[in-house]
């Protein structure tokens, strides 16, 4: 993993736009970013770039989003690097693969802006990330975060949802 003390975030988009949109964003708030516009060879980039995060969109040519994240999380050198999924594919069932996959988060890009998509690769490298899917509730009349309004199914002092502190 990447030991400069700016976080490294590849992004792994096949718009040459958006890309060079990205990276700028993302120079702009403090970390190093590196751009990968084609699915094939994308892992070795990746493991030779040894980032912090990936912005990983789905729709890449020659080898899609999915296969690559299949990928890393299978490689021992890999498993651990967040990556922030980051497409126009905006079904359940595409959400689903990804959270299934090992995707930290899952956004869709006519959902969210890009500062918010830099808000969420902020939490990935200081260890505060927001989980994909809900977490399963285990009893009827779970707590709500007074903020998102997602259950909030364990005792912990912030909503793993929105990082919300609870006064539980």
């Amino acid at each position: 993993m990447n030991t400069d003390p700016k976080p490294k975030v590849v992004i792994v988009e096949d718009d040459t736009f958006l890309v060079k949109f990205y990276k700028a964003k993302f120079e702009q708030n403090g970390f190093t970013a590196v751009g990968i516009e084609d699915g094939l060879g994308a892992v070795a980039k990746i493991k030779a770039e040894q980032p912090n995060l990936i912005i990983l969109d789905i729709g890449l040519p020659n080898v899609d989003g999915f296969s690559i994240l299949q990928e890393l999380k299978k490689d021992p050198e890999t498993k651990d690097i967040h990556v922030i999924i980051l497409t126009k594919l905006a079904q359940d069932s595409d959400r689903e693969i990804g959270s299934k996959l090992g995707a930290t988060k899952y956004m869709v890009k006519m959902e969210v802006r890009l500062d918010e998509v830099i808000e969420e690769a902020k939490k990935c490298v200081n260890g505060k990330f927001v989980p994909v899917e809900p977490l399963p509730v285990p009893y009827p009349d779970p707590l709500q975060c007074p903020k998102c309004l997602k259950p909030i199914v364990t005792e912990a002092s912030f909503c793993p949802w929105c990082g919300t502190k609870l006064d539980l």
